[in-house]
């Protein structure tokens, strides 16, 4: 930021129907692609877009003078609303998960949206949709929910401050540099990237109405407390919704004849597969059960056309243990391992389909969370690139900051006060955070056994160079678990509440004036550099632009980090596909024959 407050306007005041943001938690638009990354779906998709705006608007109106979406003091234009679409279908498909979309899912990144059918579920109504369709509804969500929180933001007189806007302007900035860097015309280039007709002043509306929202919900949330005496009391309501088991699982499969018609080798081939998974039910302790697994590997080795190696060997033993697992109601494996009269040590087969059968060894019966979290504060100086000269800016600009720091009086307050000016994360602060919550950096360093409240140090990831300032201690794991199930909770009510009270509207015409085409499926515009720097692609964007989410973009009102993944007060969107391979299963990852 520092700098990029120089070219702030003063003028704090949001235009009437005018919007509003960046994220708070996101780190800044840095690179070619400049992401939406926190402007979809907050928890759930909640409430109902009310009446259609009437009037009939001029098919050649530039898109910022056409307004799609509107609340009593906050609109929508469909210039807008492009940068917003576009931007989160970059994010989207610009994500670790993003061939997710365009390899299991079948969407044509060089093809426009509207001609093309999404396979990830159909409408309300049973038809078909398109991509179109599909990422202009998880757009529209998120959009209807800032509506909701900037009307609350205006009821309650919460206005954006400078640093707010400096971060707008910064952001800005940051798609000129892009342009700059590719040698492009900036306003080709913003026609390029985020639809015909979208003029900066769209993409700076748009950054400031999600600004103004995120402020706003980031207040609500602060607001929910609750005591340790409420916490224990939510706790006991659900015990097993926060409880794990730890286990050794081993799957044994019948080695049935080729002759599908021979009932008696099946039967036979069923009976020596469930003796062995009930040897393994008889073992005593951790090391016989792998020692027997390792038996029956070792001779169905010797009948395999290429025999497994010792490594692979050893990595399907190592692949036994499952630790840290949830319950689930539907399994017949939780409802054993979760039983009140389990004991370590306890050995169970649960017959599956197919001649296969389960052989689990309990190694720790039902437990909560017991160890401390830690509360952290950071000043992200973001850097994704790989190019030695802009990391060693980028460590400079770190190591420059923490000077500063030391040479104040080193209170929490002087560091959050540097993180206002320098923090490329929306948020500084940090509490309760779990255990592999974090990136492994970041995780490691705050659960470093030495660490104490007050330690500094500079920590490096993927995402750049992390100022660090240790806090201390947080709630019981456990107890931040609970916490932020009911602040979840709390917040999901306060939307339903803020969706009676407050009125959006939407024009469905003007919705579907926006072109389907992306940056992938339209010509770049002419570059006055090689033709290496073309921000298009036959893929996805760059990677290292993309946000944290990798299915969906994370709503606007409760973004996710950089360093954390969402948390369970920002859900992912409904929208997004569940996962993009099979679900972990309760039973052992190796099988043999029998």
């Amino acid at each position: 930021m520092g700098n990029a407050q120089k070219k702030v306007k003063k003028n704090t005041e949001i235009k009437k129907k005018t919007v509003v943001k960046k994220d708070a938690d996101t780190s800044k638009f840095n690179a070619v692609l400049i992401t939406l990354a926190a402007v979809l779906a907050l928890a759930m998709v909640i409430g109902v877009i009310a009446a259609v705006i009437s009037g009939v608007k001029s098919k050649n109106a530039a898109p910022g003078e056409l307004v799609s979406i509107e609340s009593k003091h906050y609109e929508v234009t469909n210039g807008m609303l492009s940068y917003f679409l576009y931007s989160d279908y970059y994010s989207t498909i610009g994500g670790q998960n993003g061939a997710i979309f365009t390899y299991y899912y079948g969407l044509d990144v060089t093809k426009s949206l509207k001609n093309q059918e999404c396979k990830i579920n159909s409408s309300s109504d049973g038809q078909t949709m398109t991509w179109f369709d599909y990422f202009l509804s998880s757009t529209v969500n998120g959009i209807d929910n800032s509506l909701l929180f900037c009307e609350k933001a205006y009821e309650t007189g919460t206005k954006l401050d400078d640093h707010d806007l400096a971060d707008v302007e910064e952001s800005i900035d940051a798609i000129k540099k892009s342009a700059e860097d590719g040698g492009y015309n900036y306003e080709e280039y913003l026609a390029y990237m985020f639809g015909e007709g979208v003029v900066e002043d769209d993409i700076r509306d748009a950054l400031k109405l999600r600004t103004l929202a995120n402020k706003q919900y980031k207040l609500d949330q602060e607001a929910i407390t609750y005591t340790d005496e409420e916490i224990e009391a939510e706790y006991k309501k659900d015990v097993k919704k926060y409880q794990y088991v730890d286990y050794l699982a081993y799957t044994v499969s019948a080695d049935y004849p080729e002759d599908t018609e021979d009932t008696e080798g099946r039967t036979a081939a069923e009976e020596a597969a469930k003796a062995l998974a009930d040897a393994l039910a008889g073992v005593k302790s951790e090391e016989e059960f792998k020692n027997l697994v390792k038996e029956y590997l070792e001779k169905d080795n010797e009948k395999l056309e290429k025999p497994l190696t010792d490594d692979e060997i050893k990595s399907k033993l190592d692949a036994l243990k499952v630790e840290a697992s949830g319950y689930s109601e539907d399994s017949d494996l939780s409802k054993w391992a979760f039983d009140d009269e389990r004991n370590e040590g306890d050995t169970t087969v649960i017959n599956g389909d197919g001649g296969k059968y389960n052989a689990y060894f309990l190694l720790k019966p039902a437990y909560r969370y017991e160890y401390t979290t830690k509360n952290v504060r950071h000043i992200l100086i973001s850097e994704t690139s790989t190019d030695e000269k802009a990391l060693e800016l980028s460590k400079k600009k770190a190591q420059d900051v923490l000077d500063k720091f030391n040479a104040t009086s080193k209170t929490e307050e002087d560091f959050d006060a540097l993180a206002k000016e320098y923090n490329d994360d929306g948020s500084s602060l940090y509490e309760n955070v779990l255990k592999g919550q974090m990136v492994s950096e970041f995780n490691d360093w705050i659960y470093d056994d030495a660490r104490k409240a007050g330690d500094t140090d500079i920590v490096k990831t993927d995402y750049g160079y992390h100022v660090m300032y240790f806090v201390g201690d947080g709630k019981l794991a456990w107890q931040a678990q609970v916490n932020s199930d009911m602040v979840s909770a709390a917040l999901n009510a306060l939307m339903e509440e803020y969706a009676e009270k407050y009125e959006i509207n939407f024009d469905r015409d003007l919705l579907y004036r926006l072109s389907g085409f992306t940056m992938y499926s339209r010509t770049a515009p002419a570059s006055s550099k090689a033709a290496d720097t073309t921000p298009a692609s036959d893929t996805t964007p760059a990677s290292d632009t993309t946000p944290a989410s990798d299915t969906a973009s994370v709503t606007d009102t409760a973004p996710a980090s950089d360093t954390a993944p969402a948390t369970d007060t920002a859900p992912a969107s409904d929208t997004a596909p569940a996962t993009d391979t099979a679900p972990a299963t309760d039973t052992a990852e190796g099988t043999t024959n029998g």
